[in-house]
């Protein structure tokens, strides 16, 4: 039969056998079978099984059945696939020919006798013989594009009880083949679910039976399976809230061993997807640090204040309202690690010197944010022992390091930065009739305010250096201080005060709406 033949055969199937009545999601544009083994997706499709049945077939006849999903995790096959692995009821599925030939399944289709292909949960048997045949499957079979080992019994069970409701079908076996990949995921079992070692997986099963208080009979009987789909859930859900999801996209499903490897990732571990005691320690330990971060979004207060509550957020080392919402630096055994709040959950941005200087940038942008009209902030940023770089509104100015700290123990103003000055401020001094003075406010950011730990500073820990605003702000109210507005910000959220006088400049110079969480970022 040709190809184009036998893929308007496979429409005509899905479409008489909607697949939705089973839960199964189904997706659309199906490419035309290229005659290759094995489907061209990189992810493994779903196994299919399908029950008993009698199937009769004239020369060169294809007949099909509807089958159900035996991985709920993978994907239907998307295109005509070559299904050529029968991993249960082979011994049982008996191909005889009109000369009297009788072989296997599996043997029919290694001698070419028999093609079995594919798509979305159709099963098409091929008689690629000159004379009629019968396939009939005394059992439920099992097939596959790739090779495998046998399927659990319980879940071909399902297949020949007296409920043959389809959708009960598929959720059964799905329970089943399910709870043994949740053995495999929590850490219990360590061999492949592809290819069940029964002895080893007896053994994992009653583990899990002991630690759970459930009767050891190394069986996934309902309370073992109940347990399962508690434990996974609760982790899954741990997991989320964290801001490990699925990330691979491979599953039609948010599939908790994808959400595994993500936390691996994370850790610097090799991403097996598989839990263990070292990833649930520190998975406590992170979510000891949420709580912590969630109490920043209520607290308005300026971050100084904020900083000296210790003992409440002990894990916290500084933070900062950046656009889009809350980012913080905080302290894990993996040492500094930059969290940012996005979605409702808690995501991972970077480890040691990388988060600092993320946050940096993101100090940088809140800064160039709040320059507007005749006001400009200037943020000093990272450098190091040769260079400093000073923020002044979207401009970045690299500065000599020597020349700068002599400037800020009252030496003279470094050229760059002077030259950086002149553009913004008027000619002469506003008393003296030269010009309204233009507004400046130096913005501290929050690295130099971070939390010490064991004596050193969190730039010190980092191995970066930056210029404490304050110092900044007065060396330039020292230099221009007759010709402009000096006022030092040590949140832009809260405002900033002017250097000489007591006049405030008003709060929420980057933003309205709440002072934590997102209000910066309007």
């Amino acid at each position: 039969m040709k190809r184009s033949t036998l893929l308007a055969l496979a429409f005509i199937f899905t479409a008489a056998f909607p697949l939705a009545s089973r839960g199964q999601s189904t997706l659309k544009d199906l490419v035309p079978d290229d005659d290759n083994p094995i489907a061209g997706d990189s992810a493994a499709p779903q196994r299919i099984g399908v029950p008993p049945a009698q199937l009769e077939f004239s020369e060169n006849q294809t007949r099909s059945l509807t089958g159900y999903c035996f991985d709920q995790y993978l994907i239907a096959p998307r295109r005509v696939t070559s299904f050529q692995h029968v991993l249960s009821g082979n011994r049982d599925a008996e191909v005889h020919t009109a000369s009297g030939k009788t072989m296997t399944l599996s043997d029919a289709i290694a001698r070419g006798a028999v093609a079995v292909k594919a798509v979305q949960l159709q099963v098409m048997f091929q008689n690629r013989l000159n004379e009629p045949m019968s396939i009939t499957l005394k059992h439920p079979a099992v097939l596959w594009d790739r090779d495998g080992g046998e399927v659990n019994p319980q879940a071909l069970n399902v297949l020949e009880s007296e409920n043959n409701n389809s959708e009960w079908r598929q959720q059964a076996i799905w329970r089943i083949t399910t709870a043994e990949r949740q053995l495999k995921l929590l850490g219990y079992y360590d061999g492949s679910v592809w290819n069940i070692d029964r002895d080893r997986f007896h053994a994992a099963a009653a583990a899990f039976q002991r630690d759970n208080g459930i009767e050891q009979n190394g069986e996934l009987d309902n309370g073992t399976i109940v347990r399962l789909v508690s434990n996974e859930g609760k982790l899954r859900d741990r997991l989320g809230k964290l801001g490990f999801r699925d990330r691979e996209g491979n599953s039609i499903f948010e599939d908790p061993a994808a959400q595994i490897r993500a936390y691996q990732r994370y850790m610097g571990t090799r991403p097996n997807g598989r839990w263990n005691q070292d990833l649930s320690s520190r998975l406590a330990v992170d979510e000891r640090i949420v709580p912590q971060l969630n109490s920043l979004r209520a607290d308005s207060r300026p971050m100084a204040d904020v900083m000296k509550d210790s003992p409440s957020r002990s894990d916290i080392l500084t933070y900062l309202n950046a656009r889009g919402g809350m980012m913080a630096l905080v302290e894990t055994p993996q040492g500094i690690e930059l969290w940012s709040r996005r979605g409702g959950s808690y995501q991972f941005q970077g480890r040691g010197t990388d988060a600092v200087k993320r946050m940096d940038e993101a100090a940088y942008a809140l800064s160039v944010r709040a320059t507007r009209d005749n006001r400009v902030v200037i943020y000093p940023r990272l450098g190091n022992d040769h260079k400093m770089t000073v923020a002044i509104g979207d401009k970045n100015i690299a500065v000599d390091a020597g020349k700068l700290a002599s400037f800020l123990k009252g030496g003279k103003i470094p050229d760059e930065l002077a030259d950086a000055m002149t553009p913004l401020l008027p000619k002469g001094s506003a008393l003296t009739g030269g010009g309204s003075a233009a507004t400046v406010i130096v913005y501290r950011g929050p690295l130099v305010q971070g939390k010490q730990v064991d004596g050193k500073s969190l730039l010190e820990r980092s191995g970066v250096d930056q210029v404490d605003g304050a110092q900044l702000a007065q060396a330039l109210d020292r230099t221009y201080g007759d010709r402009a507005d000096l006022y030092l910000s040590d949140d832009l959220r809260i405002g900033a005060t002017r250097l000489r006088g007591a006049t405030d400049q008003g709060a929420g110079m980057v933003g309205t709406g709440s002072a934590i969480g997102d209000g910066a970022a309007r």
